[in-house]
């Protein structure tokens, strides 16, 4: 993930990092968490600018492309995704 933050493209080519990236797309089944298609990059559930941990697995899921590039930055409760296997109507 390119950024124009040196520090933070050192997080992103930390042993933690790679090594969390991979045991989340493992943990999903490679599986976007979003709209359930095949996702094969990884998303901040707390956006990095927002607090969230770089290499924190409770804070990754896999994601595919569009639904990552259309989260961005964003919470998860400012989103209308609703995958009914991840997030059931109440």
């Amino acid at each position: 993930m390119p950024t124009n933050d040196p520090e933070r493209e050192k997080q992103y080519n930390s042993k933690a990092y790679k090594d969390a990236r991979r045991a989340v797309l493992r943990r999903d089944g490679g599986y976007c968490m979003y709209c359930g298609k095949p996702g094969n990059t990884v998303d901040h559930i707390i956006p990095l600018n927002k607090g969230g941990a770089v290499a924190d697995v409770e804070n990754m899921v896999t994601a595919c492309k569009p639904c990552n590039s259309s989260k961005q930055d964003k919470l998860l409760i400012r989103l209308a995704y609703r995958n009914p296997k991840y997030f059931p109507k109440p």
